[in-house]
């Protein structure tokens, strides 16, 4: 058998003494006291301490069941919704998602008198993700939905960005780009009051990449010069040059060759900044095909040798 490590060890003696705390409890009589309250926070207790040894899952889970149980005789509906949600993510994990579906779903019904919680929240995000994963998508749709709005209610950024990110990949999945368009530009004003100036130009890019799709590539060319502008804040040097690239595509789509030739340009001369021999190739090859001359490619490698000797 494998060694436990100390901080294994410092846990079974936690859980060793807390199992002998709830042996000690007398037969606790039916309806509501303070013993059972503590009864069942102590069985809360093991069901954590358990989660975090893999091998002891199922022991976890059974505290948590037996927690739930003992609850049921409280008037503390939060308490027995915190359970449910508890059992229904540990469910989640397994990817057992009928079960998860289940418990989400009461603890949903027993937080309905305080809707805008983050309790709620997570549990309709988490109903989402399982109705998702089961295959049930107008039903997680509506679950993502609602948790969005009460991330928007109070004001959790994280949350609301992970909700819009299931949401967006799966609707690119379906290829349903309205609302991947509508989502992205939900997710803008939530990303402008972060400040993240990085995330802001990778849904700009989304939002460009959606319009392209719908082949309305005047849309696609604002969002992508926004993107690049954004990306220039953040000096990360890929997603600059990944948003000059798809302005240079999109300019050739309008059938402005010009335009998107002094972008390739631009693309080049930062390929060959940053010493990426294969985009300096792919780049090469399509500014020959859109007619520059052997003289215009030098040039611009020139200016990015002489940017790469500068720094």
């Amino acid at each position: 058998m494998p060694q436990k490590s100390k901080e294994e060890k410092k846990r079974f003696e936690l859980i060793t003494k807390i199992r002998k705390e709830i042996d000690a409890f007398p037969r606790i009589k039916r309806g509501y006291s303070k013993e059972q309250e503590e009864l069942i926070d102590l069985h809360i207790t093991l069901g954590y301490l358990y989660s975090d040894l893999p091998r002891f899952y199922d022991q976890s889970l059974l505290e948590f069941s037996i927690a739930l149980s003992l609850s049921e005789e409280l008037r503390d509906r939060s308490k027995q919704a915190h359970i449910n949600g508890i059992i229904a993510s540990m469910h989640l994990v397994r990817l057992n998602y009928s079960q998860a579906i289940f418990y989400y779903e009461n603890s949903i019904e027993l937080l309905q008198t305080d809707t805008f919680n983050k309790e709620m929240m997570i549990a309709k995000k988490g109903l989402g993700i399982a109705y998702l994963r089961s295959g049930q998508s107008d039903s997680a749709i509506t679950r993502l939905t609602e948790a969005a709005e009460i991330c928007v209610e109070l004001g959790d950024a994280n949350n609301y960005m992970e909700i819009i990110t299931i949401l967006h990949t799966h609707f690119k999945k379906q290829g349903k780009w309205d609302m991947v368009i509508l989502l992205e530009e939900k997710a803008l004003k939530i990303l402008f009051d972060m400040g993240v100036d990085e995330e802001i130009s990778r849904s700009y890019m989304d939002l460009g990449i959606a319009y392209t799709n719908l082949k309305k590539y005047d849309y696609s060319l604002t969002n992508f010069k926004h993107a690049v502008n954004y990306a220039i804040k953040t000096e990360n040097n890929l997603l600059i040059y990944q948003g000059i690239l798809l302005v240079a595509e999109t300019l050739f789509h309008l059938r402005d060759i010009l335009g998107a030739k002094k972008e390739y340009f631009q693309a080049l001369s930062m390929a060959v900044y940053l010493g990426w021999k294969d985009e300096i190739k792919k780049t090469k090859m399509v500014l020959l095909t859109l007619g520059a001359s052997e003289q215009e490619i030098t040039d611009a490698e020139d200016i990015g040798k002489k940017e790469m000797e500068k720094s």
